[in-house]
Parts: C-alpha cells; sequence; structure tokens
C-alpha cells in the first residue's frame, strides 16, 4: 500500500533527519536561514528606494556585516532603521544558536571521546572482565601486590559508563601515581568489546564473580580463547564458579589457559578448618592478602641433591613448606625426598627479595628443650544456627577433621532434614526452630561448645533478599557475642556473610571470630593472578588429604621454662614429621599489631619467625604447624 505524504511533512522529514547528524548540519541551516532573512532585507531596501543606489549583492554584504554590530545610520528612511534593527536581531539570536550548537556539539564530542572504545596500549597488564563491588577488593590486592613494581596498570571492562566506574575505583581504592586503572564499557562475553582491551599482551585476565547473578564464565572464555587474531601462547586466566557442572564446561573450554576457583567448595573447606582452631583465620588471611608475608618460588641451585629436611633448616628468614614440580606442588614431603634440578622450592617469606639461602649450620648439640609430649585428643563439640544448600559441604569436611565423638547439633527452620546424621567421625543431630531470635539463644545450653557456626539460610533455587539474610545472620552474631560477654560460654564464632560491606561492618578486634564473605575469594582470585601456581597451593591446604595447618599446643614440642631458639622448635616438629611456621602468644591474642623480634604479631599471631630468634614462650602459647593430622 503507498502512502502519500505532502511536502510539508516530507520537508519537516528530512529536515529533522538532517538535524540528527550533528552540529555541522546545525551551522548550515542557521546559515542558510541567515542568508536567506539578509537577502529578503536586501530586496526590501531595493524596493523602497532606501538602498542608497548600491546593488543587491553590495546590500546582501553590509546588511550580513551588520548582524554582529547594530549602527544607527545617516539616513532618516523608517524602513532602512527598521531593516537594518531587524538584521541586528535575527543576528543576534542566529549568533546565540550557533554559539549553543557548537558549545553542545564539542561537549558532545569530547565526552564521545572519553567514553570511546578506543584500544588500549598497554602489556603486562591485568585485566579484570565484569564489575561488581568484588571489584574494589580485587584492585586493592593487585595495588600491594604490585607495591614493589615501577607502574601497575589495570584494565577493567564493566556494563556501566566509565566514568563512574572510575570515579567509584578513585574513591575506594589506595590509589597512587605508579597505579593506572582504565576502564571500558562493554560486555565480556562480545568479541568487538573484549578486542579493546589488548588481550594478547596482558600478564593475567580476571573474569570476575557477579554478585549473585547467572555466571556467563564458559561464554567469556570463548569469546577470549576462539578469536581468529589470538596470540599464539598460552594466556593466563583466573574466575570463580559456583556450580560444578559449569566448572566443568569452563575446565574442557580454557583447559590449562585458566584457574578456576568454586567457591562453594572452597569456603567450605576453609569454614571446616576455622571452625574448630582458634587464631586460623588471621593466618589465612594473612596468606590470601598482599599485605605480609606471602608465599614465593623459587630455585636454589645450592641445594639440589639435599634432603628436603636439609632445606627446610637452611634458611633463616623463610619457611620451607614444600616442593614444586612441573604443574604439581608437594607441601610437606618426606623428609628424605631429594630435592632435584628442575624443581623449586616454596617458601612463606617477607618478599622474593628476603628468599635467601642463608646456609644454616645444623647444630644438633643445641636441641636440649625438645619435648616429645602429645595431647590426647578430645571429642569436640559444636553448634550449627541455619542450614542452605553447602551446609553439607562443611559438615563433610569437618567430619574428616575432627577427632573421633565429636558432636555437632544444628538448629533451622528446615523440616525435611533427618534427626541425625553421620560425617565419619562427627555425629550431627538436627533440631527444626521457626525461628533464630535472642529469646531462642537465652534458651540454649553453650556449655562445653567449643565453636558456633551461623548458616545464611536461603534457597538458591529461588531469587533471595541477599541484604535481609545478612541483616538476619548479622542480628544472630551480635547476640551471641553479647551473650559470650556476659559469661554465658567461651565459645568461637564463624559467620558467612554474602555482602563485603556487611563483613567490613561487623569486623572488630574479636580475631578468633570468623567473618567469611566473597572478598577472601576476590583475595584468593588476585593472589592467584599474580602466580599461577599459587592455584595449587590453595587446593592441597584445602583437601583432607595430605597437610594442613594446626595450631598445636608449644609444650607438645619445647618444654618452656625458658626462651627458646626458634631453629630449635623447627627441628623438633621436624621428629614429628612437620613443618613449624609460625606461632601465637596468647598473652597478645586482644592486640591488633605489635612487635615481637622485630615481626609483625597480628592478634598474637607470628607467621614466618627469624629461626635465630629466641621466643618467650608460656604454656598456653601454640605453635602453627604444616602437618598431616
Amino acid at each position: 500500500m503507498n502512502v502519500k505524504h505532502n511536502i510539508k511533512n516530507k520537508i519537516l522529514y528530512y529536515f529533522n533527519n538532517s538535524l540528527d547528524k550533528g552540529t555541522f548540519y546545525i551551522i548550515i541551516w542557521l546559515t542558510l536561514a541567515l542568508t536567506f532573512i539578509v537577502a529578503i532585507a536586501s530586496i526590501i531596501l531595493i524596493i523602497s528606494n532606501t538602498s542608497q543606489g548600491l546593488s543587491f549583492f553590495e546590500n546582501l554584504i553590509l546588511l550580513a556585516g551588520k548582524t554582529l554590530e547594530y549602527e544607527q545610520s545617516d539616513t532618516n528612511s523608517f524602513i532602512y532603521e527598521f531593516v537594518n534593527f531587524a538584521i541586528f536581531l535575527t543576528g543576534l539570536f542566529v549568533s546565540a544558536t550557533l554559539i549553543g550548537a557548537i558549545t553542545t556539539g564539542l561537549s558532545n564530542k569530547l565526552e564521545s571521546i572519553r567514553q570511546s572504545k578506543s584500544l588500549i596500549i598497554e602489556e603486562k597488564h591485568t585485566i579484570i572482565l565484569g564489575w561488581s563491588n568484588h571489584v574494589i577488593s580485587i584492585v586493592n590486592e593487585l595495588i600491594l601486590a604490585n607495591e614493589s613494581e615501577a607502574k601497575c596498570v589495570i584494565v577493567i571492562l564493566g556494563r556501566m559508563p566509565k566514568s563512574e566506574m572510575l570515579a567509584i575505583i578513585q574513591d575506594n581504592c589506595q590509589m597512587s601515581k605508579k597505579v593506572k586503572v582504565i576502564c571500558r564499557e562493554g560486555d565480556r562475553r562480545f568479541k568487538r568489546d573484549l578486542e579493546q582491551l589488548s588481550l594478547d599482551t596482558a600478564k593475567s585476565i580476571i573474569i570476575n564473580q557477579y554478585s549473585h547473578e547467572t555466571k556467563d564464565v564458559s561464554k567469556s572464555l570463548l569469546a577470549i580463547l576462539n578469536r581468529s587474531t589470538r596470540k599464539k601462547g598460552k594466556f593466563h586466566i583466573v574466575t570463580s564458579v559456583s556450580q560444578k557442572e559449569d566448572a566443568k564446561l569452563c575446565k574442557v573450554i580454557g583447559g590449562d589457559e585458566v584457574e578456576i576457583i568454586e567457591p562453594g567448595d572452597f569456603l567450605a573447606r576453609l569454614e571446616a578448618q576455622t571452625t574448630r582452631q582458634p587464631g586460623l583465620p588471621i593466618i589465612y588471611e594473612d596468606f590470601f592478602n598482599f599485605d605480609g608475608d606471602e608465599i614465593y618460588f623459587k630455585a636454589e641451585k645450592s641445594l639440589f641433591g639435599k634432603t628436603f629436611g636439609e632445606c627446610v633448616s637452611s634458611y633463616n628468614s623463610t619457611s620451607i613448606i614444600g616442593i614444586s614440580t612441573n604443574n604439581e606442588v608437594l607441601l610437606n614431603p618426606s623428609f628424605d625426598r631429594i630435592y632435584k634440578k628442575g624443581e623449586e622450592l616454596i617458601g612463606i617469606a617477607e618478599d622474593d627479595s628476603t628468599f635467601i639461602y642463608d646456609k644454616v649450620i645444623q647444630k644438633k648439640q643445641i636441641l636440649k628443650n625438645i619435648h616429645k609430649k602429645q595431647n590426647k585428643t578430645l571429642p569436640e563439640k559444636f553448634l550449627f544456627l541455619g542450614y542452605n544448600h553447602n551446609t553439607d559441604k562443611i559438615l563433610k569436611n569437618l567430619g574428616d577433621y575432627v577427632p573421633n565423638g565429636s558432636v555437632c547439633n544444628l538448629y533451622s527452620n528446615v523440616k525435611s532434614l533427618k534427626k541425625t546424621k553421620k560425617f565419619k567421625k562427627l555425629t550431627v543431630n538436627y533440631f527444626y526452630i521457626e525461628s533464630i531470635n535472642r529469646k531462642f539463644l537465652e534458651e540454649l545450653k553453650f556449655n562445653n561448645i567449643n565453636n558456633v557456626t551461623i548458616q545464611s539460610t536461603f534457597d538458591e533455587t529461588e531469587d533471595n533478599d541477599f541484604d535481609e539474610i545478612d541483616t538476619q545472620t548479622l542480628s544472630i552474631l551480635i547476640n551471641l557475642r553479647d551473650l559470650r560477654k556476659h559469661k554465658k560460654g567461651n565459645f568461637k564464632i564463624v559467620c558467612e556473610l554474602f555482602d563485603t560491606n556487611n563483613h567490613d561492618l561487623i569486623q572488630n578486634d574479636e580475631v578468633d571470630d570468623f567473618i567469611l564473605s566473597e572478598k577472601i575469594i576476590s583475595s584468593v582470585l588476585a593472589q592467584i593472578a599474580e602466580n599461577k601456581k599459587l592455584a595449587y597451593v590453595f587446593r592441597e591446604l584445602f583437601v583432607p588429604e595430605g597437610s594442613e595447618i594446626y595450631l598445636k599446643p608449644i609444650t607438645n614440642y619445647m618444654n618452656v621454662t625458658k626462651n627458646i631458639n626458634f631453629y630449635e622448635i623447627v627441628e623438633s616438629a621436624k621428629l614429628k614429621k612437620e613443618i613449624a611456621i609460625g606461632y601465637r602468644l596468647e598473652r597478645y591474642s586482644k592486640i591488633s599489631l605489635n612487635k615481637v623480634n622485630n615481626k609483625l604479631a597480628n592478634f598474637g599471631v607470628v607467621l614466618n619467625p627469624y629461626k635465630n630468634d629466641y621466643v618467650d614462650f608460656s604454656e598456653e602459647d601454640s605453635l602453627i604447624v604444616l602437618s598431616e593430622n
């Protein structure tokens, strides 16, 4: 069907289209309008015989000049003065419109350039794909990791204006002159948006977790890896994936180019370990961030052919914890194992520059304070408040670590749970409670309860208000701390929160209370982005098989009647097939930061002490060891 449009509508349509094309066309139309008005005025002057003998074009030029300046003429002609003044007013209007159009056009152009998707020309930069509140934690960790570098470049791709992202980063991150943060707006699933980031020259790529949204990591991996122009070498990609099936798919797509953290499993293992060991949270927080002693890898040629036990005793300022070979990590291997060429030692050190072979001479005659006492492990009692899809994972992991006969009482509003369930060495008794409120908590008996774990209750198959869930968790935590303060028990608390901001709200000097949040996952991602091998170390630390970190009574190792050289403690731990990596002094357990033997003690925890230091221990203190049990 053909529709006929009148000339007026057609003119308006084409006029509007030309205006949409930008400032240049607005200037053209204004120029044409001004020329038309001046031409009409010139014709009027000629017809009225007030043109002073000038031709049409001469009048045209003269009147055009008057658009910028009004000047009264010598003539007494009313028509001439009226035309003169009208032309001046028209000039004012056109000039104002023209200036506004040029200003707006220039402003839009500058904003367009500022929000542009121009190619980023950088090398050895770290790319973060996806914007969420976790970005702040990741950026801060990356800045700390690169403190000793001349330049730190971080590129962020997010689905929001880059000016907004930059403003948030500048307000919340520890920026300095050598830190450069570049933001681009775009979708990480689309190749055209990824092309601007210089993926092939990047040091590492972090695919950031979106808060409680459907993950699209597999599509992002395909967009990165399946580009026709991609580099021949391998990428170093790090990401977190919540679902096991998704994690398997991502591993199929990315192969050895991607390291995947499964937050549910990772946090479940971490929660199981920290639930039963006071002081362990501060140790892991130290491992998961760059502010303090860190894990390094180094090949020491001078020790090739030596036993691992000899390597452990050969460093004063570094705690050797294992050996790295190819893509395998061995934590606390046999002390008789030979350290070979092509392998690296894994050590805890203040910096890679302090990872130094000290040629410590083993003097067995100084080992005179060794104790071989072993405290008997007694069954432990736990209390769990709340239940979610991850709780059974935590209980399963807890069952691998606890002494035989340990018991856990679990209260939740989930009616479908069995009354009793066995997790290896742990028996769990389930109880139904409609609401975990102050009245219920006051009626609970906390006698002999070692640890209380708060589980955020939610259904992963439904849409959840995670802020409301965090509010409920915080309410339970605050009430528990208040009850403990009034001597209702001597338990430690572990709880999980979803929002990092809520984590910061409630964290305080109760170091033995561990607040789990996705902030930990962000720190781990940043660590692995800086060093891929750390992924293997973290996996080994959080599986029941092999060695984990334990805090054990110092009296199991040494006679504490006088100051003890830490080298002696290391040798005593070796007799038990353990590696001593630090200690906790109970007298400093309520003090956030202080110095002990030139090492920073965080709530009494000293990691990687100098082996030639002497320490004044008491019977309440603990030794931090890497051990199989």
